[in-house]
């Protein structure tokens, strides 16, 4: 099934770097593993009146890595304003209210950004990857169900030139799925650092151990992964201690760049996690921000991605040192968390960003690294603290966007 693509006039792109390298599988024919079919079709889905009372609130449920979208396989790019649609034809969690994906794009013939929004629903100006000529990008998404000729579904958009899209799905959250589990949120901690010891080499592992660090019952975790590639493009996979590693990749890294994705991972029944590299020698940091399972209660409440935050046309530019507060837009006073993706905007010199919960100490951990000059966007679960987060830039000056996904509920 075809349907005329899409052209929606918007603002102008940001821009941002990346790189990537995982083995195609087919998306335009339906796709499965675990019992999910998929099915991508050009084009927008009709207009829905299912979330104008708001999307119902849900607990995670955890899936092995699996890539249900990639458009490489039968060369069908998304083009310029051009939007297709991803139905989830069968295997969703009952209840499902939002998809967990870790979205790549690749092959960008010009600046441009990729928003992701849940299918039938309007597109707002929210970005969920921003991308310059010939690069590659990786970032995780979190979005709503929306639906399609009457199955869940979700809709890309691409603003200019053509670029091709890869999703690796993570998991969904569900309102009434049997075996579904709350979240749990941590301040933001470094578990992880090779920078201490040697590096991790071309075609081999670090384990990751958190026995010490979650409660007994956790099954998946909230990490923001740094590779820093020292000889040669990369990219690292995260995954679930004992099982085998899957195809697609966490973090995507350019040879000499710091390179950071945050990622939703699964744990061994003894709280690992094995962490692999592909080519060359690259340092991996890892920052712990949650978990789920375990005493982790709180529920998800996604919302249509919304701009919160942006020093263009509010506030300025963060200075050397300088913290900007931002409010989560919905979220209770008592909200534990919220999902936001942050994108820094052509600092002045080498910089990096750290969010965190709003009159909380700073953790020494980061959630983007930039290079004089770049803009570069991630997503992240930032603790709370009275429904605000603050961010801090360490160097030079630089302009801060803000897209909130949705958030926690005790």
């Amino acid at each position: 099934m075809n349907r005329t693509v899409s052209r929606v006039c918007t603002a102008a792109a940001l821009a941002v770097l990346a790189a990537t390298t995982a083995a195609p599988v087919s998306a335009s024919e339906p796709t499965q593993r675990d019992g999910i079919t998929t099915e991508l079709h050009e084009g927008a889905a009709a207009p829905s009146i299912a979330a104008v009372a708001g999307y119902p609130k849900g607990k995670y449920v955890s899936y092995a890595p699996f890539r249900f979208i990639d458009t490489r396989a039968n060369n069908k790019p998304l083009g310029p304003r051009g939007t297709s649609t991803m139905q989830f034809t069968g295997g969703v969690p009952k209840g499902a209210t939002a998809v967990v994906f870790n979205l790549t794009a690749t092959d960008v013939t010009a600046d441009t950004f990729i928003s992701v929004f849940p299918a039938g629903q309007p597109r707002s100006s929210a970005s969920a990857i921003n991308l310059t000529k010939g690069m590659t990008r990786s970032n995780q998404v979190v979005v709503p169900l929306g639906s399609d000729a009457g199955k869940p579904a979700i809709s890309f958009y691409n603003n200019a030139g053509s670029a091709h899209v890869i999703g690796d799905l993570s998991g969904f959250y569900s309102s009434s799925q049997e075996g579904a589990t709350g979240y749990g949120a941590t301040a933001p901690k470094r578990v992880l650092d090779t920078r201490s010891g040697d590096p991790v080499g071309p075609g081999k592992e670090t384990v990751l151990d958190l026995s010490k660090q979650v409660p007994d019952g956790v099954n998946a975790v909230t990490l923001n992964i740094t590779g820093i590639a020292h000889s040669g493009n990369t990219y690292l996979t995260a995954y679930p201690d004992g099982t085998s590693r899957p195809t697609g990749s966490s973090v995507n890294i350019d040879a000499g760049d710091t390179t950071p994705n945050f990622v939703t991972v699964g744990l061994s029944q003894s709280k690992k996690l094995r962490i692999y590299n592909n080519n060359g020698s690259t340092d991996v940091l890892a920052d712990l921000s949650g978990y789920y399972g375990g005493d982790g209660t709180a529920s998800y409440q996604p919302v249509a991605p919304t701009r919160i935050a942006d020093t263009r046309s509010s506030g300025g530019p963060l200075g050397p040192h300088g913290v900007r507060t931002v409010t989560a837009t919905g979220a209770p006073s008592d909200s534990p968390a919220a999902t936001v993706n942050l994108t820094g905007i052509t600092p002045t010199v080498d910089t990096h960003l750290d969010a965190y919960a709003a009159n909380a100490q700073r953790p020494d951990t980061s959630n983007l690294n930039l290079k004089k000059g770049q803009i570069l966007s991630n997503m992240a679960n930032i603790p709370l603290g009275d429904g605000k987060f603050a961010v801090y830039n360490a160097n030079g000056s630089t302009h801060l966007v803000a897209d909130l996904s949705g958030y926690f509920v005790p």
